[in-house]
């Protein structure tokens, strides 16, 4: 129900949309005053010039309040690191309060505050690691909406011992010593120092 948009208009019908008796006394001052504190319409406003034409068209309803959905961003999102130590510190972007929450790997963390109101910021720091690569996520949460940030942080590295094999091994030695009667013949240098090799040896040669 509202007031009409034309035409005449009496206090008694404002007292009627305000749910008061008609009958009551009221001056447009005083009624200008509850129509701001209650309606919040800065028309009403008024100090002086008040006339009954304010109230055309209007209603005895408090204003409508829209409250706006929860907003949240992190940035960064996600580090991957070194086995070093370091700290990381992570903005918050909100039009609400916001908390902050080690969900896993907590014990290779520290925050340095795990609460804020809309835009802000938090710091992690981690510390050395010195044993495998490790993992872990943080939560943050204002409203309805969360956020993770995803950590991982590598093992320490470990430079080669140099105690990989060699190349292969020199040439199998050469032969037992020729079939000579005597038995001299002695058995040929192995691999690379061996002695050069007759490709076309004499059929029968030292042989008695």
């Amino acid at each position: 129900m509202s007031l009409p948009s034309n035409g005449p208009i009496s206090i008694g019908q404002i007292l009627a949309e305000m749910g008061r008796s008609p009958n009551s006394t009221a001056n447009l001052l005083d009624l200008s005053v509850d129509w701001l504190l209650y309606t919040k319409k800065q028309k009403f406003n008024k100090n002086d010039n008040i006339s009954l034409s304010l109230w055309r068209g209007e209603s005895w309803q408090p204003p409508i309040i829209v409250t706006p959905a929860d907003q949240l961003t992190i940035l960064p999102s996600l580090y991957d690191g070194t086995n070093e130590p370091t700290t990381v510190t992570v903005t918050v972007t909100s039009n609400r309060s916001w908390t902050v929450t080690e969900k896993t790997g907590g014990s290779s963390t520290t925050l340095n505050k795990t609460s804020g109101n809309k835009n802000g910021s938090f710091n992690v720091s981690f510390s050395l690691n010195n044993s495998e690569s490790r993992s872990g996520e943080i939560e943050v949460k204002a409203g309805t909406v969360k956020k993770t940030f995803y950590w991982s942080q590598s093992g320490p590295y470990i430079a080669g011992d140099g105690s990989g094999s060699g190349g292969s091994s020199g040439g199998s030695g050469g032969g037992a010593g020729g079939g000579f009667d005597d038995g001299s013949g002695e058995g040929g240098n192995g691999g690379n120092n061996g002695g050069p090799i007759d490709d076309n040896p004499t059929i029968g040669e030292g042989f008695q």
